[in-house]
């Protein structure tokens, strides 16, 4: 399990992930939405919602 950051403007929330089974090109399903990698953030992965369109 690796440690992530979920951050988003109602949130900011770390949280536990199977990074082999649960990334796909930098994108990711969590808490009922989907998110991309966005760098890092204190040497934790750091994902925002992807935009949607």
């Amino acid at each position: 399990m690796t440690r992530i950051r979920l951050h988003a403007p109602s949130f900011d929330r770390e949280i536990e992930i199977d990074l082999a089974a649960d990334v796909h090109d930098d994108l990711l399903e969590a808490e009922g939405m989907t998110w991309v990698r966005d760098g890092d953030s204190g040497g934790i992965p750091r994902y925002v919602p992807a935009a949607s369109g």
